[in-house]
């Protein structure tokens, strides 16, 4: 016989307490996944609720999410193999390898190593890739890079089987690693490097270049603590009668603010061909409705599709245009 008081009430109560105390963290616990994956669509409702306009299109709008995910993914990725194997102090340049090629880039940004920009722009390419794999080069395309910096889309054409890839460039630090980084391309036709912007015209303008990020170097935006050079600009209408290219199928721009002038420089090439378009469209306020009406003025067929959706600090917005 067991000689042991019952639990008293309080006693009792006490441990209703604790065991319910118990289960509502373990359910609070079990919860946590849930709210990290229901949050950022809470916060989406609740910016498009108070008149946060988005820019993409819907489903581009509410893939958000995981395309922010993929986007973070991409950088640990690329940061996992990055690392510096070499400088050049006489241009103030360095070598970043990567998990393919190696880049030389101009020693600039916060981290004045380089590591950062390539890691970042190649999971940017990446990225896009995987966001809208229907709309990328193609084995034997003819391709340009305008606006090509020290060639990481370059890299990207050639890898996914390019013919030819004609890489416009203006800054001369840019220039320069870009002939070391695509020195065999180079010398096999392969790459073909263009030391003038694309424009409307055929003519001369000021270019700002950025003293913090040589990706940020333009025609029509203001640079903070940026020098100034006079560069050459053409048409790419012209350029390609030039160099005797018959036919062009994909264009890439990414020239901080001057898609629009270029675009106009290159009705020609948008009527005759119609090469896919991938376009950063968000350098200035007005991209998302200029763009679309220069490319339709030359060429009517053109289809518009929303890339991967950002949230900046006004509104939600694509990272790049296609059209097609």
């Amino acid at each position: 016989m067991s000689t042991g008081k019952s639990p008293s009430s309080a006693q009792r109560a006490r441990r209703n307490s604790w065991r319910g105390l118990i289960i509502a963290g373990a359910a609070g616990i079990a919860l946590v996944p849930l709210t990290i994956w229901v949050l950022p669509y809470a916060v989406l409702a609740s910016d498009l609720a108070r008149g946060i306009p988005s820019k993409c299109d819907p489903a581009s709008t509410l893939k958000y999410r995981q395309s922010m995910d993929l986007m973070a993914t991409e950088i640990s990725e690329s940061m996992a193999h990055a690392r510096l194997v070499d400088r050049d102090p006489t241009f103030d340049i360095v070598k970043i390898q990567t998990a393919g090629r190696a880049f030389w880039i101009p020693r600039k940004g916060s981290d004045q190593q380089g590591l950062t920009s390539v890691a970042n722009l190649q999971a940017e390419h990446r990225w896009m890739e995987k966001a809208n794999p229907d709309l990328q080069v193609t084995p034997g395309e003819t391709v340009l890079d305008c606006g090509a910096h020290v060639g990481v889309f370059t890299d990207t054409a050639l890898r996914r089987g390019a013919a030819t890839v004609v890489a416009f460039e203006i800054d001369p630090d840019n220039l320069e690693c870009l002939r070391r980084n695509f020195a065999p391309e180079i010398a096999q036709k392969r790459v073909i490097l263009v030391s003038k912007g694309v424009w409307s015209s055929e003519t001369s303008m000021d270019f700002t270049i950025s003293r913090q990020d040589s990706a940020m170097n333009s025609l029509v935006l203001s640079v903070a603590g940026a020098k100034t050079i006079k560069v050459p600009l053409t048409r790419i209408d012209t350029e390609l009668k030039e160099l005797g290219i018959s036919k062009v199928d994909f264009i890439k721009m990414d020239i901080e603010g001057a898609e629009r002038e270029a675009l106009a420089g290159a009705a020609g090439t948008l009527r005759q061909y119609k090469p896919i378009l991938a376009l950063d469209a968000y350098h200035r306020l007005d991209d998302r409705e200029v763009l679309p009406k220069v490319i339709l003025a030359a060429n009517s067929g053109y289809v518009q599709t929303c890339g991967p959706c950002e949230r900046y600090w006004d509104s939600y917005k694509p990272h790049v245009f296609y059209f097609h």
